[in-house]
């Protein structure tokens, strides 16, 4: 399908000035300078400055307040620019403003006036409504770079300006109280920037069920950060497919989604088969990302639109922790010990917690221990990690400690006994 790019490549924002102050301008010299801002497929350019030709309201006249002029470097005669202004704690709520057209050579302005005064020590935000935006030739946005133009949430572009105190100092820009981000996967291969074309195959299994990680956040009331993840009602079986790749058979199987209790920014998707998947045989495993959201109606962020196959081979052997299915036979075992200044043993996959205990983590000089236990991502994948301390909270140096009997959350127990000396 051919894909068009509605490129926008410069954007003005020109503030005008009451009185008291109002504009956006933290300096005198600030109202000459420019902040570019990388807007991936979009490309625009954010200038502040006086109004001072004759069509316009002096910068002293009380009664107007700040005028807001867009620029775009297309032709938008005939198309439509659903552009509105909103005080970042309502995105419910716009602002009153009118808006106006003026017409060049090679560009479009958009001019929107407010019906008064903005409120001093306030900030704002200018929202583009990725799905009510078209040029004149048809063109919208793609702000996500996903080749789909025009989505309602993900073609959205917001771009916040603050006004000064009442005493003319300025004022500290709030967050946007709106959960605007969307959930990624996280896994083996981690960079954690959700776009980035290395994300390639992320998934990490462990025992005879296919887990994916995912992360998301949102913003609390005061717009600081909490961790969220996908809705569990948009997780079910047409949204996740596991497929035979040499047949293409779709393999059954069930399919759950829960919180990890213990690192709360994780949510756990997993698909157990109905019956055993065969050793030496690949599988697709798809995800449909247009259709995971979390609670806002975010979708999953991928790197392609539909949906995304991640290629999983079933192997006799241990897994190599890359992409491989690992046989449900496999035991966990300790990969770092810390140190005697920061005690903490490591292991090779999430355990089963309840295992964990006074007779399976002990001392030789039978000193009892306190645990502290969570699951954390380490070189490449989420793993349970207990921090251990002396009740009588002495040193550890010189002390040897013995792990056996920890389970994993197959069934699969530790054989044998690990010992270090710290």
């Amino acid at each position: 399908m051919k894909k068009f790019i509605f490129i926008i490549f410069a954007v003005l924002l020109v503030f005008s000035c009451a009185k008291k102050d109002l504009s956006i301008f933290e300096s005198e010299a600030d109202r000459s300078a420019a902040m570019e801002v990388d807007l991936g497929e979009i490309n625009a350019w954010f200038y502040g400055g006086w109004i001072s030709t004759p069509n316009q309201v002096p910068y002293w006249a009380d009664s107007i307040g700040s005028w807001i002029y867009i620029r775009w470097d297309t032709d938008m005669q005939g198309g439509t620019a659903d552009v509105k202004v909103y005080k970042v704690e309502d995105l419910s709520t716009p602002v009153a403003y009118s808006a106006t057209w003026e017409y060049g050579n090679m560009f479009s302005m958009l001019i929107l006036k407010p019906s008064g005064n903005l409120i001093p020590n306030q900030t704002y935000v200018v929202v583009f409504n990725g799905s009510g935006i078209r040029d004149a030739y048809g063109n919208q946005l793609d702000i996500d770079n996903d080749g789909v133009m025009g989505e309602p949430r993900d073609d959205n572009f917001y771009k916040r300006f603050s006004t000064r105190k009442e005493d003319g100092t300025p004022s500290p820009w709030k967050p946007i109280r709106e959960d605007l981000s969307n959930p990624f996967i996280v896994g083996d291969i981690f960079p954690m920037h959700p776009t980035d074309t290395t994300i390639a195959l992320v998934t990490w299994c462990y025992d005879s069920r296919i887990c994916i990680y995912i992360r998301d956040s949102k913003p609390d009331t005061l717009g600081g950060t909490l961790r969220s993840s996908l809705d569990p009602a948009t997780v079910n079986t047409n949204n996740v497919k596991l497929f035979d790749k040499l047949t293409g058979q779709e393999v059954s199987g069930t399919i759950s989604y829960q919180a990890d209790t213990a690192a709360t920014q994780w949510g756990r998707l997993l698909f157990t088969p109905a019956e055993s998947l065969r050793p030496g045989r690949t599988y697709l495993f798809r995800l449909y990302g247009d259709a995971l959201k979390d609670p806002a109606g975010n979708k999953l962020n991928m790197i392609h639109p539909g949906f995304i196959d991640y290629e999983i081979t079933i192997v006799n052997l241990k897994s190599n922790y890359t992409d491989t299915l690992p046989g449900d036979y496999i035991e966990p075992t300790v990969t770092d010990w810390g140190s005697a200044g920061l005690p903490e043993i490591t292991f090779s996959e999430i355990v089963d917690k309840s295992t964990i205990n006074a007779a399976t983590i002990r001392l030789n000089s039978k000193t009892p221990l306190t645990f502290d236990i969570v699951d954390k991502y380490v070189s490449g994948k989420i793993v349970t990690v207990v921090y251990i301390r002396k009740y009588n909270g002495s040193s550890m140096s010189g002390e040897t400690v013995k792990v056996s009997g920890i389970k994993d959350t197959a069934g699969n127990i530790m054989s044998g006994s690990l010992s270090h000396t710290y």
